[in-house]
């Protein structure tokens, strides 16, 4: 017998022992908490007995394929709040060639998110020109001590720097448990503080469309009543041959992103703050104006009202009227928009347009509303209409009865003088 030494480079051994490995029982136990085997929605969280509810998890995250089934809305929490966080997708468990999508709510409550590609251990890409950023329906916020992110993107995308779920093909997932650190300015990021944890097995998010449908859409109800207000703003510091671009193209589904999350930092505060929809990017020869709707819940910002003595600030204190006129809401976009930054924007500190909107019911995409549907002062002007209809239609009657009595009073009674009482009177002539 004969004992060599083993030699360097590829001839030595490896060993690799998980501290962190969780034992038999526990491991099936963390795989019967973790719901990723339902290919239309699933979820992850860390460690896997928290509960998200109670805001007890590190990391938790959440998806379902939303609309038709060509959609995917992705929900992401993290109790690191100095820190990005996100999700990733990938054809192995290894972080290279991975498609990520990263982001985070800075200090003044704004939030940002990107689409990103992973190429090595470097910083990773951020997929813009020749890419896209295939994310959108984007908010952030920090609520109770937690960061939640939550965006829409597509299942299969025909970008090359973008991984796609189909009905036939799987991905692995990527959970960053604790990101690193950020630079919200420049929207650099650090390496991971813990390597992200991959699932062991490829997840599936199929076209669930129709299993969804029951799911998902139960019977249709009253849509909430919504305060609406139009806002207008003058974008500056664009580029010279900026242009401004149509709806629905790629270009202006980016730059409304950015204005939604700008909009969402600042009005997120209020009570019952519920979207932005962009609606319209002007340019004229002086100036690029941004025109969208701000829209609220009115029961929750009632609510909210109501709730004033737990609010030190006065100004929820508002009357029924300012409501409707959208005082603090316009005290609100006022404030930030005179420093000359909305959020990550650069406007024209001296212009704003404010109009609250005669709209009380989101029902703009219902056909058929009923006529109890209307707005309190469209009710009354239809009422009114009707009234003023009945009056005249009364008026027309009565003046008809009028004339007719009228005609038969003054009809003349003529007699008619029988034959045999008729006296004749022969003619005479003279001869």
């Amino acid at each position: 017998d004969e004992l060599k030494y083993h030699g360097g480079k590829m001839q030595r051994g490896l060993a690799s022992i998980n501290f962190m490995a969780l034992p038999k029982e526990e491991k099936s136990l963390e795989k019967s908490t973790q719901l990723l085997d339902n290919d239309c929605y699933g979820h992850w969280r860390h460690p896997f007995n928290c509960s998200p509810e109670n805001k007890t998890c590190e990391y938790y995250a959440r998806w379902e394929t939303i609309g038709r089934g060509d959609e995917m809305r992705f929900h992401i929490e993290t109790s690191h709040t100095d820190t990005w966080t996100g999700i990733g997708f990938s054809e192995d468990d290894k972080m290279p060639q991975t498609d990520a999508i990263i982001g985070w709510v800075d200090k003044a409550g704004r939030p940002f998110l990107m689409d990103m590609w992973i190429v090595g251990k470097q910083s990773p890409l951020l997929d813009s020109t020749p890419y896209r950023q295939d994310i959108y329906n984007t908010s952030g916020r920090v609520q109770d001590g937690i960061t939640i992110l939550e965006f829409t993107r597509k299942r299969i995308s025909d970008d090359k720097h973008d991984l796609s779920f189909t009905d036939t093909h799987c991905l692995y997932l990527m959970f960053p448990i604790v990101g690193g650190s950020f630079n919200a300015v420049n929207k650099k990021i650090r390496r991971h503080e813990l390597t992200p944890i991959v699932t062991d097995t490829r997840v599936c998010i199929k076209s669930c469309g129709r299993e969804l449908e029951s799911f998902r859409n139960p019977p249709p109800t009253t849509a909430p009543d919504r305060l609406v207000y139009a806002v207008g703003i003058k974008l500056e510091n664009l580029a010279e041959s900026f242009e401004a671009p149509p709806k629905g193209s790629p270009e202006f589904d980016n730059l409304a992103n950015t204005i939604r999350d700008s909009f969402n930092g600042i009005l997120q505060q209020i009570p019952g703050y519920y979207m932005t929809d962009i609606k319209e990017i002007e340019k004229t020869s002086e100036s690029v104006v941004a025109k969208m709707n701000v829209l609220f819940d009115k029961a929750a910002y009632e609510k909210g009202r109501a709730l004033a003595t737990e609010v030190t600030s006065n100004d929820v204190n508002e009357s029924d009227e300012e409501v409707r006129e959208g005082k603090l809401v316009k005290r609100a976009i006022s404030d930030s928009v005179a420093t000359g930054k909305v959020g990550s924007l650069s406007v024209d500190p001296n212009y704003l347009d404010f109009e609250p909107i005669e709209y009380i019911s989101n029902r703009e995409d219902e056909k058929g509303s009923s006529f109890f549907q209307l707005s309190e002062t469209r009710l009354y002007t239809v009422l009114g209409c009707i009234l003023a209809l009945i009056i005249v239609a009364l008026l027309q009657v009565t003046c008809t009865i009028y004339k007719t009595s009228r005609k038969k009073h003054n009809q003349k009674l003529i007699y008619a003088i029988p034959v045999e009482y008729r006296m004749y009177h022969p003619t005479t002539s003279s001869l």
